[in-house]
């Protein structure tokens, strides 16, 4: 039941973010990457692929991303990554949502770094946030970009510390940091 509950809510989700869009994300070539830290220096970089989303004719930018699309370049950390950490069997998307500043939309060229505050949703768990991106618009096209990483920690979005715990006993239980580096690089289209 707590399956098809969450299927429904997705379903209305994706049909009420995605109503009547004004630039679709482009999903070829739009990715979030990260890295995971182990033994306090070592960085595992990895990206996500597969991102959907929209602007809305409100200027809401809704974008669904898909743990399954996750790749670090080796399969077995991807597999654990996506079982063990991010219980994507239960929690296949991570959703973010942000505002566009109505003069963006309406220019035909802009071209700024701004603050943009944007909430984001791991594992039901929301988080308002902010950060600096680069924006650039010409004509039908919109490319955002962070300006620096952001630091997500996963207490903060209660993801449970067994989880952690999990993977790394996966690789012998060498530490591994809570907190992650993202960034992000967004195309979208009229």
């Amino acid at each position: 039941m707590k399956y098809l509950l969450y299927a429904i809510s997705l379903l209305a989700f994706t049909f009420k973010a995605y109503a009547n869009p004004t630039y679709i994300i482009d999903e070829t070539v739009s990715t979030v990457s990260f890295a995971t830290i182990k033994k306090q220096y070592v960085l595992e970089p990895a990206v996500i692929t597969g991102i959907e989303g929209a602007i809305d004719q409100t200027g809401t930018l809704t974008a669904e991303i898909p743990i399954s699309s996750l790749d670090s370049g080796i399969q077995v950390r991807d597999e654990r990554l996506r079982k063990l950490f991010f219980n994507a069997e239960m929690y296949p998307l991570i959703t973010v949502s942000a505002k566009v500043p109505a003069n963006v939309l309406q220019s035909d060229k802009f071209i700024a770094q701004l603050a943009v505050p944007f909430s984001i949703t791991v594992m039901d768990t929301t988080k308002d946030m902010s950060t600096k991106v680069n924006l650039v618009k010409m004509g039908d096209t919109i490319a955002v970009s962070t300006s620096q990483p952001i630091v997500i920690n996963a207490a903060e979005f209660n993801i449970p510390n067994e989880n952690l715990s999990q993977l790394a006993a996966t690789v012998g239980n060498i530490p591994i940091s809570t907190t992650v580096p993202v960034s992000f690089s967004l195309v979208l289209n009229k």
